[in-house]
């Protein structure tokens, strides 16, 4: 005789699911993003190391992968491409010569303000369903939920 399992939430309402909701979010966003920063040769993840670079001058590649979340190998790539595209400089780290430090060059800057303000029409399009408080209260959410983590 088969033994009745108890209702389980996430399997019968997975649209319920905290992951499932972020993954969906972040599909939709990621590709109209993408599709937004192609005309300028820009991936969503090459313009994140853009924009934390623009926010942090002389971040190193080792923090950068760290704050980015992005292994060294790949962050290593994404520099190495950023550099050969003359989108930012690399200097060694006074501090530790085996660190580069990195900054955005001026060609990196514009390429930056021209790719945030595509970004950022792309957030109010995502976003255009919510309230302007809807919207801080989806992005203080998310940014405490980061930095739990």
């Amino acid at each position: 005789m088969a033994t009745a399992h108890p209702a389980d939430p996430v399997i019968d309402r997975p649209e319920t699911a905290l992951g499932f909701l972020l993954n969906q979010a972040a599909v939709i966003v990621r590709d109209r993003t993408a599709a937004a920063l192609a005309p300028l040769n820009l991936h969503p993840r090459v313009f994140g190391v853009l924009l934390l670079i623009g926010h942090q001058p002389g971040v190193t590649q080792t923090e950068a992968s760290q704050r980015l979340r992005i292994d060294r190998t790949t962050m290593s790539q994404l520099v190495t491409d950023l550099s050969d595209r003359k989108l930012i400089k690399q200097a060694v780290s006074p501090d530790d010569r085996r660190n580069r430090r990195l900054q955005l060059t001026a060609q990196g800057s514009r390429t930056l303000r021209r790719a945030a303000a595509l970004a950022e029409q792309v957030e109010h399009d995502v976003t255009a369903g919510l309230s302007r408080a809807d919207t801080a209260a989806l992005k203080s959410t998310l940014a405490q939920l980061l930095q739990s983590l």
